[in-house]
């Protein structure tokens, strides 16, 4: 062997042996946060998450995409095994009852777009699995998997790889998580925004080389595109990825500022193009999820969970989406917005849940303020809010399910 393939040979292992160690603790961590979280979701077997059961029954193109039609709406009337399924009347599907010549529709509303990533995924569970409420819970723990892949690029910034995979097998027993993992919409953000923080991350950690630089924040960009298509929460990574890449992070070489400007570009541009669907799904409506979520925000029930001190004054009472879409209508009425308002997702709802939000940030500048710093001051104590209020009721009705949280409780709580 001559000396110009020892060195090559020896360049590979350098990188090459790592790289396998680091991908097959990966694949170790998802495994253990899979059967963990399987231990939830398998114990609800043909039923899914109270909360779920409400929004997935506006995701009608995953059956087309399980079908082998791609992302293409389907007309619930034309089959009735599907609309029992949909109907919670039934725990499947027969794939066999859509003709294979069946078209469907486009997919134009603004809320299917708005999780255009995530259908897509169940589709493809479904392709598999088949149409069931139990593949909804595989689903589930393949994305527990994924969190806890996630998790441990996470802790790598900052520890060994054995002490990272220690410190992800006790998290996957956490209580807070296991609790969440079977609402897929509200849950399904995490392993996205945790990976494109690790990826990021990483690239503020220390100096690479331009082209990992550049391959960096291309890929921070297009996890957080995907993940935009799951839930919209994910966005909070857009700032911080521009912070990151733009201030934070050790640029290589001479000409610093064209190399940031360059990462923060390429960083968008493949945010938005891989999360262009559900970019257009908040367009159609005008940003009526985050007006809705403001305006939840200043409610009531949302106050009493902040440790913020009563105020003279209440804006309104309750969280709930009726409550919220009653008090943006009223304001519309009340300002002169006549255009319909048939739902929460809509361009009009949209338009007067902003115009409120606008109102409330010049009347009340104070208020908003104190708000957002409570905010911030609660989030140690934001799983336990959930579990207690939120979450765990709605997996009590469980006896099985609430048998396997208890037990994993039990063991997490001795550590």
């Amino acid at each position: 062997m001559t000396d110009e393939v020892k060195s090559d040979t020896s360049k590979m292992r350098r990188w090459a042996i790592p790289l396998a160690a680091e991908l097959a603790a990966c694949v170790t961590v998802g495994v253990i946060g899979g059967l963990s979280s399987w231990g939830v979701l398998g114990a609800l077997g043909d039923s899914t998450d109270g909360r779920f059961n409400v929004v997935m029954c506006s995701f009608r193109a995953p059956v087309m995409v399980a079908a082998g039609h791609g992302m293409r709406d389907i007309d619930l009337s034309m089959y009735p095994g599907l609309d029992d399924f949909y109907a919670l009347r039934s725990p499947e599907f027969d794939l066999s009852e859509i003709p294979a010549d069946y078209e469907g529709n486009v997919v134009g509303d603004s809320y299917a777009l708005m999780h255009y990533h995530l259908m897509r995924a169940m589709g493809w569970v479904w392709r598999v699995f088949g149409v069931s409420r139990r593949s909804v819970n595989i689903l589930g723990m393949l994305l527990y998997a994924l969190l806890m892949a996630a998790f441990y690029g996470f802790f790598r910034l900052g520890m060994g790889r054995a002490l990272a995979v220690v410190c992800v097998a006790w998290l996957s027993l956490s209580p807070a998580l296991l609790l969440v993992c079977p609402s897929i919409r509200d849950f399904s953000k995490a392993p996205f925004l945790i990976a494109a923080v690790g990826v990021l991350g990483c690239l503020v950690h220390r100096e690479h080389s331009r082209r990992t630089f550049f391959t960096g924040a291309a890929v921070a960009g297009a996890i957080t595109g995907i993940g935009f298509g799951f839930r919209q929460d994910v966005a909070l990574a857009v700032p911080l990825g521009v912070a990151a890449l733009a201030a934070f992070a050790p640029a290589h070489g001479e000409k610093k500022v064209s190399l940031r400007t360059g990462a923060v570009a390429l960083f968008i541009a493949l945010f938005v193009i891989v999360g262009w669907k559900p970019i257009q799904g908040t367009r159609l409506d005008k940003g009526a999820a985050s007006a809705q979520a403001f305006v939840q925000g200043v409610s009531q029930d949302a106050e009493s969970r902040l440790d913020l001190g009563g105020a003279s004054y209440v804006h309104h009472y309750s969280y709930s989406d009726l409550t919220d879409f009653s008090i943006i209508n009223t304001y519309a009425r009340r300002t002169g917005i006549t255009d319909p308002m048939p739902g929460h997702f809509t361009p009009a709802y949209g338009e007067a849940g902003h115009a409120l939000a606008r109102e409330y940030r010049r009347t009340y500048t104070g208020d908003m303020v104190a708000r957002g710093l409570a905010a911030l001051w609660a989030l140690p104590d934001t799983a336990a809010t959930a579990m207690h209020e939120h979450i765990l009721p709605t997996i009590q009705p469980n006896v099985d399910a609430q048998a396997v949280l208890e037990a994993r409780s039990a063991w997490h709580d001795t550590f």
